[in-house]
């Protein structure tokens, strides 16, 4: 599969006991954002604002990670995507995180101040994250997406192939024309 950035594919591989493996590095980057249908700065984040955020533990962590990035809070220094609301050493607007099941964040926009998505859903949603993001993640980011394949296979033929066909200068033209810079190819 090619759906799931490193921090995930650990998370599951330890998490399920899977024995999954990353092959051909980096593919796309589905930056996250935060949007609002209430605000257009962070800045304008009330006290007690309610930010969504997901709910799974690699993209909780990501989207906490991207609200301090943003000077929302501060976490413990150090901390990585595993980041929880537990290490929030500094939240001074008292902002509230709700964290809930990732394809809900864009329906949350109706009822929350803030919302942090990842790009795909925020797409499938109508939203585009170089247009209506308010905060978005940057290319540096460490939530390149990857291929996975079954440690037994590896080695075999069709995973060089699959490499190729998916990092092929066709398949980044068709990224950059579709997605106008909204997913990144890593490659």
């Amino acid at each position: 599969n090619g759906f799931q950035h490193t921090p995930y594919f650990d998370q599951q591989n330890k998490d399920r006991g899977l024995s999954l493996v990353a092959v051909g590095g980096r593919t796309v980057l589905l930056p996250m954002a935060g949007y609002s249908h209430k605000y257009k700065s962070l800045g304008e984040l009330p006290e007690g604002a309610q930010i969504s955020i997901p709910n799974d533990p690699s993209n909780a962590g990501r989207a906490l990670k991207l609200l301090e990035a943003g000077g929302v809070l501060k976490l413990t220094p150090g901390v990585t995507f595993n980041a929880t609301e537990l290490d929030i050493v500094d939240n001074p607007k008292k902002v509230k995180i709700i964290p809930m099941e990732t394809a809900q964040l864009p329906r949350s926009l109706e009822d929350v101040d803030f919302s942090v998505i990842t790009s795909h859903f925020a797409l499938s949603a109508g939203l585009v994250p170089s247009r209506d993001a308010i905060l978005i993640e940057d290319q540096l980011s460490d939530y390149f997406c990857l291929l996975a394949v079954a440690e037994k296979n590896k080695d075999a033929p069709w995973v060089q192939t699959l490499i190729e066909s998916y990092k092929s200068p066709d398949v980044k033209a068709f990224i950059e024309k579709k997605f106008g810079g909204n997913i990144i190819a890593g490659w």
